[in-house]
């Protein structure tokens, strides 16, 4: 992670490494070409004023108590001698990516605050579900 201002990856929010792999494929030349494969996340929750301070655009009736999750992240292919080749990325401060993305939920109806009663959280819906247990039959295999 010593090359992340080059290649613009952000240290200021939560990072992951998802995986290193070797990968092996043939060239169009026909030679075997040994490759290093790494993808990683990022992920950050801030405020409206903090999305707005880094040019994301929000709702302009969405709560300034809301916490909205914005993701990036990225792929990196090394090749044989371990220079980098390909830098794949959707960068966590894209400002027209997540403008879009957000304004696309909101017209959704995300982030709008309603009743429990009208929009049980997630949670409450898989409660709901094992509390009425499945019914198993009684077939069995000859």
């Amino acid at each position: 992670w010593e090359n992340r201002g080059p290649l613009h990856i952000t240290d200021d929010v939560y990072t992951r490494v998802l995986s290193v792999r070797p990968c092996v494929r043939i060239g169009p030349d026909g030679f075997f070409l040994h490759e290093t494969v790494a993808e990683y996340l990022q992920l950050a929750r801030m405020s409206p004023a903090e999305l707005k301070r880094v040019g994301i655009r929000t709702p302009r009736k969405l709560s300034r108590a809301s916490q909205i999750r914005i993701a990036g992240g990225g792929t990196l292919i090394f090749d044989e001698y371990g220079r980098l080749k390909y830098h794949v990325h959707n960068g966590i401060f894209d400002k027209k990516r997540q403008s879009a993305r957000i304004a696309h939920l909101w017209e959704n109806g995300w982030y709008r605050e309603s009743s429990p009663k009208s929009n049980p959280a997630f949670a409450d819906l898989h409660r709901q579900r094992i509390l009425d247990l499945p019914q198993f039959s009684e077939e069995r295999w000859t």
